[in-house]
């Protein structure tokens, strides 16, 4: 496991405690590489101290002082994970995860994770929640903000496996593919070239990536983590961001604003149509776009995979239209696109 930690003085002891509650076979260790970077809080004499009173974690801390000009999340996650696999044993792939110094893993967090890999997943993302305590602390109204988000992100995970079922990522599954969660095999950790040092959205390319080389991607709601609520974090456009920006437009009475849900809509049907499309047909509409070849084309599900990520790629910075309204017609859209057999099923869901 790799997890990048700056000036997390105050969050490492709740993280390496849910780490030492982690569902283990008896008599196994979790290797955790802890990588304190830029840090000038004490993060790295506490870890060292907590390392030698863990029982279930082998613990390996490294420190390093990146130059300012590369000193970004991406660089420190990357070179946190590269260091990890040092560790693992060269013999066969091992499930490298990564999460955040600010989660709380929930106690089946591993054990999750590796369910969904022993069953086809290449790469396992994890579903984030906030630390309700410090959720509650920031107001009525981002919370109310927070469960409208919830519902929205619930009915769209729902419709697209209505509209663009795929085999590998069944209902239920979540939209989320944050660092505080990712699971991959090192062997397709290597294949991709591994996780690419950006100064944010690190997580989302990298999934992008994996997905485009036509591996297997799981969005588990089991492997579950609890992140800081906090408003000042450390990565530009991340979730304390995100949050910092909800309480002001919540205080000041403005509604939460998404893509809208006739785009989304058509973005999982364009999905759908690409998965069976004529290959040349395919490849005509790539060139159209300007687009002559594809990194990864070694096989026809790699290819259409690529293209699937090209051509009809999430816009997660959309905002168009209100979520309620994006909601209710997510809902209506089920309607359209669910058989009949499973109406009444559906119902009670949404």
């Amino acid at each position: 496991m790799a997890i990048p930690a700056r000036n997390e003085v105050a969050r490492l002891p709740r993280l390496l405690a849910a780490l030492e509650q982690q569902s283990l076979p008896s008599g196994d260790k979790l290797s955790v590489l802890l990588l304190i970077n830029n840090s000038t809080d004490g993060s790295a004499a506490l870890a060292k101290e907590l390392a030698s009173r863990s029982n279930h974690v082998d613990l390996t801390v490294h420190t390093v002082n990146f130059a300012p000009q590369i000193a970004t999340v991406g660089m420190a996650r990357k070179t946190a994970m590269h260091r990890a696999l040092t560790l693992a044993p060269s013999a066969s792939p091992v499930l490298l995860m990564t999460t955040d110094a600010d989660a709380e893993p929930h106690h089946d967090w591993v054990a999750a994770n590796l369910r969904a890999a022993h069953t086809g997943a290449d790469l396992v993302t994890g579903m984030i929640l906030a630390d309700p305590s410090e959720e509650a602390s920031l107001g009525g109204a981002l919370i109310n903000r927070s469960r409208a988000f919830g519902a929205y992100c619930q009915a769209r995970s729902l419709l697209e496996s209505i509209i663009d079922p795929v085999d590998h990522d069944p209902w239920p599954r979540h939209l989320f593919e944050m660092a505080g969660s990712i699971a991959v095999r090192s062997d397709v950790y290597a294949a991709v070239g591994g996780l690419d040092p950006l100064a944010y959205r690190e997580d989302l390319a990298f999934v992008s990536k994996v997905r485009a080389s036509g591996y297997l991607v799981r969005h588990s709601v089991e492997a579950v983590v609890s992140v800081s609520a906090r408003t000042c974090g450390r990565a530009p456009q991340g979730m304390s961001q995100s949050l910092a920006r909800w309480k002001v437009e919540a205080e000041r009475g403005e509604p939460l604003l998404v893509e809208d849900p006739d785009k989304t809509i058509a973005r999982f049907l364009l999905r759908k149509d690409l998965r069976t499309a004529d290959l040349l047909k395919l490849r005509a509409r790539l060139q159209a776009e300007g687009i002559k070849r594809l990194r990864s084309p070694s096989c026809e599900h790699a290819e259409r995979a690529a293209a699937i990520e090209v051509l009809a790629k999430d816009n997660p910075d959309a905002c168009e239209v209100p979520v309620e309204f994006a909601v209710s017609q997510f809902q209506r859209a089920m309607f359209r696109y669910v058989d009949k057999d499973t109406s009444g099923e559906l119902a009670s869901v949404v």
